[in-house]
């Protein structure tokens, strides 16, 4: 078959053929490969002849008459729609019909003079048209459709009409730029929860923020995750992400159910008492124990008047697939067996799923009414406010996929190209997204995903943000070296998104670290989405600079949850590691200490000539050196990694392992209360956060 003819069909259908590597170098895709991912898409081709009548089926699909499934409107552009077809059909005058969220309609005609022709194909009777239609109706923020009367024709489309930008930094924090603090959730631990940090520990850390003048406190995706089997305690990898992870339900403290029955006093010290010796979350252990509280908690609420109360109306409102997600949850546990190995799904039919009709199910319920009860309190804290985390998929095994399957490219795996830490490319293992079937549903599963964070949030951060605008699909059976990236509707997601920033007063950030074209970084500046600045990344051998300043449009933090920790990265016990790991040969260590002493020499002589450092720092001072280098810069935000102030030195994550490292259960050094009384830490976070400047700076979105 002819390669211009399958790259011809890859365009068509959103597919990059080639790319620039991270070692910009230009690097072309197989095309087995392509073949591969347009059949995952749905394209049947196999043969040269397959994909010529592919070409003429996708190019009359592209010219089908009608509006486009979906209108994108920005509040500081035109509105405009587009609409084709015959050219013979677009005379005198045609009818739009608008249809607002609010219930209410508009109905305006539309003179074909004042539309504007924008492509054209085919000549004589056959020619087709494609109109830049003017909108004359304001449409307000929010969802809508728009239905075009043609002739005898009626057309529609989904409307999403976007602010220009989501909500700024500016609004959600008016006093200046704020600093925040970070730790995992798992890892905090203290005498009121039964042995694993709950949202209570994070309601009482995020007002002692608030307490300090820390304008929110961030921690890593709260997301639902597989504890029992399949077991996968990533929270990268969510078993969903719809719902939230019913282990940090607080059931020790919550007056719906006083005193706390179903686990034994002894249970509870044990746990406890383990969370104070021992180094690792044991989460069998802590799942088994939550549950039992759950299971024995929800025999009482569910017999009581609560189910029909105010709040648990509206938490169903708000969460109308509970239920489903409770039964598919529960069959998960009692199977043992994730969904894929189930013989079928009819004697399963959650969409039948009225009511739980399970204990265990009864428990899933509870504990995501709990974890929205609690979060809800912390949403509330009027001082500061949470950072949450969305990952960039979910767990293959997921009840996402399980229940949206025609919403994921299964058959292919999310990833990224080889770079130099990563010379073999990285199949992630779960299915992306499929761009062309999540319009289906007019982004129905997308904007749930971003609603729910965000009503409890003050920022959130997607990772991975250039999934957005293009993910590096690699087709099952072939290597992480053979992926092709496929492209995405980046406007109708990122009008989402600023729609949902908008509503609920959310700040927008996205993960934009290593190889990212400038055009996502441009539409990042201009819809006001944050981008992320790391010190270690951006530290100069010139002592002039020290560290490269970070922009106005960043958060900028020393190091992220998948990089090692200050005093690690200084005293190259992450580079120990990792040739233990063998994931550096001698050359690549020589070359990394050589330039690791390079840094350290730059930095001491930078801090020292910003009078921020003694004579003879010891590790302490540097860091205090660095991180007033960082409350003093224009960034947007400034987040500080609380592990990193009391210097240590190992990782929450070791990327490039799975069993080999203990990713994701490392408790925190010291407990919950020790912390907050730490008099050295919150001395350190209130001269850090008056260092912030006072005024916003002009360009910051």
């Amino acid at each position: 078959m002819s390669n211009s003819s399958v790259e011809t069909l890859a365009a068509l259908y959103g597919l990059t053929t080639s790319y620039t590597d991270a070692a910009n170098k230009p690097q072309t895709c197989s095309e087995e490969a392509i073949i591969a991912v347009l059949r995952i898409l749905g394209v049947d081709v196999l043969t040269s002849d397959d994909v010529e009548r592919q070409l003429e089926t996708r190019r009359a699909e592209l010219w089908r008459p009608g509006l486009a499934d979906v209108t994108t409107l920005w509040a500081d552009e035109r509105n405009v729609c587009f609409l084709q077809g015959p050219a013979s059909r677009f005379k005198g005058v045609i009818t739009a019909h608008a249809g607002f969220e609010n219930g209410e309609t508009k109905s305006f005609p539309i003179r074909i003079d004042d539309c504007r022709v924008v492509a054209t194909i085919g000549t004589g009777k056959s020619k087709q048209v494609r109109l830049e239609v003017p909108l004359f109706s304001e449409f307000p923020i929010g969802y809508h459709t728009l239905h075009m009367e043609v002739g005898s024709s009626m057309y529609t489309s989904f409307v999403i009409s976007a602010p220009a930008k989501g909500i700024s930094p500016q609004t959600r924090w008016p006093n200046g730029p704020p600093v925040g603090a970070f730790l995992p959730l798992y890892s905090l631990f203290s005498s009121r929860g039964i042995g694993l940090g709950t949202l209570a520990d994070l309601e009482k850390i995020v007002r002692w923020a608030g307490e300090l003048d820390l304008g929110f406190f961030a921690t890593l995706p709260l997301l639902s995750t597989f504890l029992t089997e399949p077991f996968e305690p990533s929270p990268y990898a969510p078993a969903s992400r719809l719902f939230w992870n019913e282990l940090y339900a607080d059931v020790r403290n919550e007056e719906l159910f006083q005193p706390l029955s179903g686990v034994s006093a002894s249970d509870i010290d044990a746990a406890t008492a383990d969370a104070y010796c021992t180094p690792f979350v044991d989460y069998p252990k802590q799942h088994k124990l939550q549950f039992s509280a759950l299971k024995s908690a929800s025999k009482t609420f569910f017999v009581g008047n609560e189910p029909n109360s105010d709040a648990f109306q509206a938490f169903l409102a708000s969460y109308p697939d509970v239920y489903d997600y409770a039964t598919f949850r529960a069959r998960t546990d009692i199977t043992g067996r994730p969904w894929p190995s189930w013989s079928t799904d009819a004697d399963f039919d959650v969409s039948d799923a009225k009511s739980p009709s399970t204990e265990l199910e009864n428990a899933y319920v509870l504990g995501q009414y709990l974890c929205h009860r609690q979060l809800t309190r912390i949403g509330n804290i009027k001082k500061t406010g949470l950072y949450l985390d969305l990952p960039v998929g979910v767990h293959p095994d997921s009840y996402d996929i399980w229940k949206h399957r025609d919403l994921f490219a299964v058959g292919a795996a999310a990833g990224a190209p080889p770079d130099p830490l990563f010379s073999k490319g990285q199949n992630w293992g779960f299915p992306p997204m499929h761009p062309t079937n999540l319009k289906k549903d007019n982004y129905g599963y997308f904007r749930a995903m971003v609603q729910r964070p965000m009503k409890y949030a003050a920022m959130v951060r997607l990772d991975h943000v250039m999934s957005l605008h293009r993910m590096y699909w690699v087709p099952e059976g072939f290597k992480a070296t053979d992926g092709v990236y496929v492209q995405y509707p980046a406007q109708h997601l990122a009008a989402i998104l600023c729609i949902e920033s908008a509503r609920t007063g959310c700040v927008v950030a996205g993960e934009d670290l290593g190889t990212v074209p400038e055009l996502v970084r441009d539409i990042m500046s201009a819809r006001g989405i944050l981008r992320l600045y790391v010190g270690q990344f951006s530290v100069s051998p010139d002592p002039n600079i020290g560290l490269v300043p970070p922009s106005p449009q960043t958060i900028a933090c020393l190091n992220t949850h998948d990089m090692p920790t200050f005093a690690s990265f200084w005293r190259e016990t992450d580079l120990d590691d990792q040739v233990d790991l063998g994931l550096l040969d001698e050359t690549e260590e020589r070359h990394e200490r050589l330039r690791r002493k390079t840094i350290r020499k730059s930095l001491l002589l930078h801090l020292q000539k910003r009078g921020v450092l003694p004579d003879e720092p010891v590790l302490e001072d540097v860091l205090s050196g660095l991180l007033t280098r960082l409350s003093e810069s224009p960034a947007a935000c400034a987040v500080i990694n609380l592990e990193d102030l009391w210097l240590e030195l190992l990782p929450q994550n070791t990327p490039g392992t799975w069993k080999e490292r203990p990713n994701w259960r490392r408790r925190a050094r010291y407990s919950l209360e020790n912390i907050l009384g730490n008099s050295r830490i919150t001395q350190l976070l209130k001269q850090l956060a008056s260092n912030r400047p006072k005024n916003w700076n002009p360009n910051t979105p």
